[in-house]
C-alpha cells in the first residue's frame, strides 16, 4: 500500500517526489516517457525564464530542501558565480538541466510505465501500469492518487496537418532555415521567442519572417508586485472558497499574469528590429488583429485570415508554419 501515487513526471509531480522524499511517505511516479524531459523543443539558447529562480521544485513549500535550485548551483560549484551574475530570472536550458539533477536523484520515478487505469474500490485506488517496452501490466494499491497529466499541443484542426507546434521547433530550426519565407501564429511568449531566435539569425542565411497575431496588443506579462500577489497562499485560499462560477470569472481576468510576453523579449525584439536595414526591414513583417481561420497547403501554404476590427478577409502564402497556439489538457 502506497500513500500516494503519481500520475506523470512533469515539473508539479517532480516536486511532490522531492518534497516527499526525506518523509516517511511511501510514494511512486509513473510516465510513460523513455527519460525525463522538459520542453526540450523550446529549448532556445539565450530564452529566459518568466519566474524567478525561488520558484523552483521545493524552495517556497520547504526552503530546506536539498532539492533547491540553490544547492543545485553549489552542487555543479556554480553557487558564486550565479551570486555575481545577480539575476533572480535564469535561462530555460538552466531551469532544464536542474529539472534533470533532481531527477537523478529520486528512486520512486518510474519512466516507460504507462498508467492504463485507475479504479476507486471505496477505501483506496487501484493503478493499473503497463511497462511501454514488454507490455507487462502490474496493479498498485494507493491511498492518493496525483494526476500531474499536464497538457498536450493545441493545433486548430483547420490547420493542415504539415505545420508545426512550437514544441517542435528546436527539433526543426535547421531544415526550417532552408525554407525562403516562415510565418509564426501566434501572440504568446513561445511565438515571440521563436520570431526573436529566427530574428537573430545571420542575415545571409535568414529567411523571410512572418508573426501573425490576433491580438491587437501584444500583451506584457504582469510583473506588477501587486499584481502578483495572485500566486500568494492566503490569496489561493481565498480563490478556492469561491463559487465555481465566480472562480471561472476570476481566471479569465488573470490571463496577463499568465499568458503575457516578458518585457525583457519586446524590447529585444524592437531593438533588433531597430538595427534592421532598409532591405531587410522589407523582408519581416508584424501583423496583428488577424484571426487565422484556415491553413492550406499545396506546393506551399496559403494562410487563411479575417481582420478582427476590419472583418475584411486576407491571405498569406509562406513555406513554412508555426504555430504557437498553446495547449490543451
Amino acid at each position: 500500500m502506497y500513500d500516494l501515487i503519481g500520475i506523470g513526471i512533469g515539473p508539479m509531480n517532480l516536486g511532490l517526489s522531492a518534497l516527499a522524499h526525506p518523509t516517511d511517505l511511501k510514494t511512486l511516479f509513473f510516465d510513460e516517457s523513455e527519460q525525463f524531459s522538459w520542453h526540450p523543443g523550446m529549448m532556445i539558447q539565450d530564452s529566459m525564464m518568466q519566474t524567478s529562480f525561488i520558484s523552483d521544485l521545493v524552495t517556497l513549500a520547504d526552503p530546506t530542501s536539498a532539492f533547491s535550485y540553490l544547492n543545485y548551483l553549489r552542487s555543479i560549484q556554480r553557487l558564486h558565480t550565479f551570486y555575481f551574475y545577480e539575476k533572480l530570472l535564469i535561462s530555460r536550458q538552466g531551469y532544464n538541466d536542474y529539472l534533470r539533477w533532481v531527477a537523478t536523484q529520486l528512486n520512486d520515478l518510474r519512466f516507460s510505465t504507462r498508467v492504463v487505469d485507475v479504479q476507486d474500490t471505496g477505501d483506496s485506488f487501484e493503478v493499473l501500469v503497463e511497462d511501454v517496452t514488454t507490455g507487462k501490466r502490474e496493479t498498485f494499491e494507493a491511498r492518493n492518487v496525483v494526476i500531474g497529466t499536464g497538457s498536450k499541443p493545441a493545433i486548430p484542426d483547420t490547420f493542415d496537418e504539415r505545420v508545426i507546434h512550437n514544441t517542435q521547433y528546436v527539433m526543426n530550426k535547421a531544415e526550417l532555415l532552408q525554407r525562403k519565407k516562415i510565418s509564426i501564429v501566434g501572440s504568446g511568449q513561445s511565438a515571440a521567442e521563436i520570431f526573436l531566435d529566427l530574428l537573430t539569425t545571420p542575415a545571409p542565411e535568414r529567411p523571410e519572417l512572418e508573426w501573425i497575431a490576433r491580438s491587437t496588443l501584444f500583451e506584457t506579462l504582469e510583473t506588477g508586485k501587486l499584481g502578483e500577489e495572485i500566486f500568494s497562499p492566503s490569496y489561493v485560499t481565498y480563490f478556492n472558497q469561491l463559487p465555481l462560477e465566480v472562480r471561472q470569472e476570476s481566471v479569465k481576468k488573470f490571463a496577463r499574469s499568465q499568458n503575457g510576453i516578458s518585457p525583457e523579449t519586446l524590447q529585444s525584439i524592437y531593438a533588433h528590429l531597430y538595427d534592421l536595414t532598409e532591405e531587410e526591414q522589407q523582408q519581416v513583417a508584424i501583423r496583428a488583429n488577424l484571426e487565422v481561420k484556415k491553413i492550406t497547403y499545396d506546393e506551399r501554404f496559403t494562410i487563411a485570415m479575417q481582420h478582427q476590427e476590419l472583418e475584411d478577409e486576407r491571405s498569406s502564402k509562406t513555406d513554412a508554419v508555426i504555430a504557437a497556439t498553446g495547449f490543451s489538457p
